[in-house]
């Protein structure tokens, strides 16, 4: 083999730069994977056509996605985060109009190109796989893939997934803070929609710098905060999280806390679930009730709420009749003012009863919860009021561990 055919061998095969600079062949990615580390690959995306046509004035995109099909779009006057976040349903010829509005800033995060979401989004970025490829580190993985483009900078603040993570970078920069997952920070309630979200920046104990072509690998439960350039388009493949009987063995508990936070989310989820169970088994309602209940009938179970209260009945509901009703409410602008009457175990219903509407995402009705109830953040009071010793002394050892 000729030098040449050799170097361009080693040039599509791509090389492995972990946090701390060192620089290994690829094939041993698999390591970093069962290690639970962070690495960066680099020249590995050369032969992706996408890395040469998705640039400003992108023609390419303009070429692919359908004029009229509409995204779902992050919108903020700040940073974007899981708390509070709002999104829009637009084209993306009006996210490249409105990203030239000074008054906020739009984010394509994390929208589908392939996965089993389902989402609507797919339809109108699918065409968009044909300038991709599946990096050769997974090829053995099942994996979502998912779509992510700011026109003028923005940072996506502190978090983790639980997932593992491949964040390969089409065009622009990204500046990325890394912390390992055995870090104790002040997050949200492990039990609502954004405990994986920290309470403020922590400071960084790694941060990576990467430009177009490159790829990093960000495994589950790895805090992680990230500043794009303008002009970034970037895709992020996603798979399963390793077993975690396997993880504790192999990692010697390095990855405790974050999966003692998830155990503790369960257990309070369990318990929660008794609480209104047992609610519900108190109030007693008659078979005539729970008939009409169990017909769907959303006017119906607006009327009932009044009298055997809100628990009882959207337990017996069913979850499309629940959707239907908070429809209804938004319709004629009285879905707000409902959502704020909820005490924390009956907006915990609620969101258990739309998660459950396979049929239709729960995106329709996020900026509603959040302005309403606020239940993603208050599923503390449940803890507090009932007393859960049990999960309150595996608080305690946890943080009594750390300090």
């Amino acid at each position: 083999m000729s030098k040449r055919l050799k170097k361009l061998k080693k040039l599509l095969q791509g090389t492995i730069i972990d946090i701390y600079g060192e620089k290994y062949s690829r094939e041993i990615f698999s390591e970093f994977a069962r290690l639970h580390c962070p690495c960066i690959i680099v020249n590995s995306m050369n032969t992706w056509p996408a890395l040469e046509l998705w640039q400003p004035p992108w023609i390419r995109f303009m070429e692919l996605i359908s004029f009229f099909s509409k995204i779902r779009v992050a919108v903020s006057m700040n940073s974007f985060s899981g708390v509070d976040q709002k999104y829009v349903d637009m084209t993306f010829f009006e996210f490249l109009n409105k990203s030239s509005d000074e008054t906020f800033n739009c984010y394509m995060a994390q929208c589908p190109l392939s996965s089993n979401e389902g989402l609507f989004e797919e339809l109108t970025l699918s065409s968009l796989l044909r300038d991709i490829k599946k990096p050769n580190i997974i090829s053995n993985q099942t994996v979502n893939i998912h779509f992510w483009m700011n026109i003028k900078p923005v940072i996506s603040e502190t978090h983790y997934d639980s997932y593992q993570n491949l964040l390969c970078i089409i065009n622009g920069s990204k500046v990325v803070e890394l912390i390992p997952p055995s870090a104790m920070l002040k997050s949200y309630s492990v039990i609502s929609d954004v405990h994986n979200h920290t309470l403020k920046r922590p400071k960084a104990a790694y941060e990576v710098h990467l430009k177009k072509g490159d790829i990093l690998y960000i495994p589950e439960g790895w805090w992680h905060r990230v500043q794009s350039s303008q002009n970034t388009v970037a895709l992020s493949y996603t798979w399963n999280g390793i077993d975690q009987q396997d993880l504790a063995m192999d990692l010697k508990g390095e990855l405790d806390v974050y999966v003692t936070r998830n155990a503790i989310k369960r257990m309070a989820v369990k318990r929660i679930d008794q609480i209104l169970k047992k609610k519900v088994s108190d109030a007693k309602l008659d078979a005539k009730i729970l008939e009409n209940i169990s017909a769907g009938d959303s006017e119906l179970i607006n009327e009932l709420f009044e009298e055997h209260g809100v628990v009882p009945i959207l337990y017996n509901a069913p979850p499309t009749s629940v959707r239907r009703l908070l429809t209804k409410m938004k319709k004629y602008k009285g879905l707000i003012k409902f959502l704020k009457s909820l005490n924390a175990e009956e907006g915990y219903l609620v969101m258990k009863k739309l998660d459950e509407c396979d049929t239709e995402p729960i995106t329709e009705f996020t900026n509603d919860l959040y302005d309403g109830s606020k239940v993603f953040l208050r599923m503390k009071e449940i803890l507090t009021k009932h007393k859960i010793f049990m999960i309150r002394k595996a608080v305690n050892f946890v943080i009594n561990r750390i300090a």
